[in-house]
């Protein structure tokens, strides 16, 4: 028969051999979801300072990508397509870390590059829709019009010109991407019209290349260059199928 003391010194064991097989089990680590913020709890401006668009165009933005942004699973602590959106212009805009702008936005770091993957695929794949330059004849006659008026530009198709977008340094053909400003960057060249609506983009050249290369190589550049399916120029500088700044009280080309 086991004494009291016998007893109470097994019972201990007992104790102690299940806290240490519960050590040597493996407990999923508990996931922890943080409070999701709403855009539609900020004031207008604020809205405007953080995502650069105000509050109904992002709505608008929220319904036109939704069937590219929902999530598949049914659990309640699936991102909302507007925590992906907010996330994304967020980063954007800011050009913060992404853990810092998950901080911001109440979502971890991982999820927050998946939305800016999810919600940058969704936007090339619109580009088409949205970015175009003016190819028929009334267009064409709407922008000059508006060109005109701003002041007294004649026959102006866009205004062009480019910038330069920082990114690492990449592993492969380094020197390429370096943009003589002390970083390495895409140079990018971007058309607008009298609006500041962007009509065409070129985002695929390395830093190091000329804005006048850029325009040559491109298919608007042809386009001018050919005169094919315009009657116009286009405003910038560099090149002769540009209209450049005025010299001596006199608009002239280059």
């Amino acid at each position: 028969m086991v004494s009291e003391g016998g007893f109470f010194s097994w019972f201990s064991f007992l104790i102690v051999e299940k806290r240490q097989k519960r050590r040597k089990r493996y407990y999923p680590e508990k996931r922890i979801f943080r409070d999701r913020h709403s855009f539609l709890d900020l004031t207008e401006e604020q809205v405007l300072y953080r995502y650069h668009l105000d509050k109904q165009t992002l709505l608008d933005l929220c319904e036109e990508l939704k069937g590219d942004l929902e999530s598949a699973t049914s659990r309640s602590h699936a991102i909302p397509v507007v925590l992906k959106v907010t996330s994304a212009l967020c980063f954007l805009t800011s050009g913060s870390f992404q853990a810092s702008t998950g901080d911001t936005t109440g979502i971890s770091q991982s999820a927050m590059s998946n939305s800016l993957t999810q919600f940058l695929n969704a936007l090339v794949q619109r580009a088409e829709q949205y970015v175009s330059f003016p190819r028929s004849l009334q267009q064409q006659e709407q922008v000059k019009r508006e060109f005109y008026a701003i002041a007294g530009f004649p026959y102006v198709l866009g205004a062009v010109d480019c910038m330069h977008v920082a990114i690492r340094a990449p592993s492969v053909n380094e020197p390429a991407y370096q943009s003589g400003r002390n970083f390495h960057s895409m140079n990018m060249q971007v058309v607008c019209d009298a609006k500041c609506k962007i009509t065409n983009v070129v985002a695929k050249y390395p830093g190091s290349c000329h804005d006048a290369y850029i325009l040559q190589q491109s298919s608007l550049g042809n386009l001018f260059e050919n005169h094919e399916e315009h009657e116009g120029w286009l405003i910038g500088k560099l090149m002769t199928l540009l209209l450049s700044l005025y010299t001596n009280g006199k608009l002239n080309t280059m």
